[in-house]
């Protein structure tokens, strides 16, 4: 099994409507991250997808890195800007599946956008939010 993994909103631990701090490398330097998802997900195969601009991906990368001793396998970061559901979709089509294939049985997105969860389910992509609108925590 592949996970993708949404940075924002899933291992980035912040709730809905938190307020953007700018400049970027300050919310960078304050995220905390999720690490009962990273414990969950240690040992599995990650690609971390996110709408975040690429010129962060090392700041983020080595962020994450510092905080929680863990990296995903594999990350992708976007390279132009638009809708997150859109971004993700670029990645998926032209990053993700020409590496791994386009079976959607070999995939799981933890995904927190409802909209990104819809492009997934397109492609046959299960998917679900790290906590629910219940504060449920996803088990995989």
């Amino acid at each position: 099994m592949i996970y993708l993994l949404d940075l924002n909103y899933t291992l980035v631990d912040k709730g809905k409507g938190a307020p953007r701090i700018r400049p970027m490398e300050l919310q960078i330097e304050l995220e905390t991250y999720r690490q009962w998802l990273i414990d969950m997900l240690k040992g599995k195969y990650v690609i971390l997808t996110t709408a975040r601009m690429q010129k962060y991906e090392i700041f983020t990368l080595n962020r994450i890195y510092t905080k929680t001793n863990w990296l995903p396998n594999e990350s992708f970061f976007s390279i132009f800007r638009h809708l997150p559901h859109i971004k993700k979709e670029w990645i998926l089509k032209w990053r993700i599946f020409p590496k791994h294939g386009n079976n959607p049985e070999q995939f799981f997105a933890i995904e927190s956008n409802p909209q990104t969860r819809a492009m997934y389910a397109k492609y046959g992509i299960k998917s679900a939010p790290a906590i629910d609108d219940f504060g449920n925590r996803i088990s995989i």
